[in-house]
């Protein structure tokens, strides 16, 4: 992806961390401005945890903008809700195991599953 690209809206399906389905169009329309949707290789591990944390500790600015925050892995809807739980992260974790969202927005990696990113995706 590059700065101005536009992002088709019928990307693949995702699942939330409580296991509820959803779709990208349907996380963009949930919020006022757009999304910050930052993707990690694994949960728990210490650069992981370190990205999604400073994320947490800023959350209330990109809020207070009418941004939400994802987090976007490939570990199960299961591992990122312990995830969540461990490091009281205030916003929702995004599984895709099949790396199929991943590879919609250039960020699949065949070593690492995913490329550590942060996408802005306005309105």
């Amino acid at each position: 992806l590059k700065v101005g690209d536009t992002l088709p809206t019928d990307l693949a399906e995702i699942t939330l961390d409580d296991g509820t389905k959803t779709t990208f169009s349907a996380l963009l329309d949930a919020s006022e401005k757009g999304i910050v949707l930052f993707s990690y290789t694994k949960a728990s591990t210490l650069g992981c945890t370190a990205q999604a944390c400073a994320l947490r500790d800023n959350y209330a600015q990109f809020k207070d903008a009418g941004y939400l925050i994802y987090g976007l892995s490939g570990d199960s809807h299961t591992d990122n809700a312990k995830f969540k739980t461990k490091q009281n992260l205030g916003y929702p974790l995004l599984s895709d195991p099949t790396y199929v969202f991943h590879e919609a927005l250039g960020i699949k990696s065949a070593k690492a599953g995913t490329v550590r990113s942060v996408i802005v995706v306005q309105k």
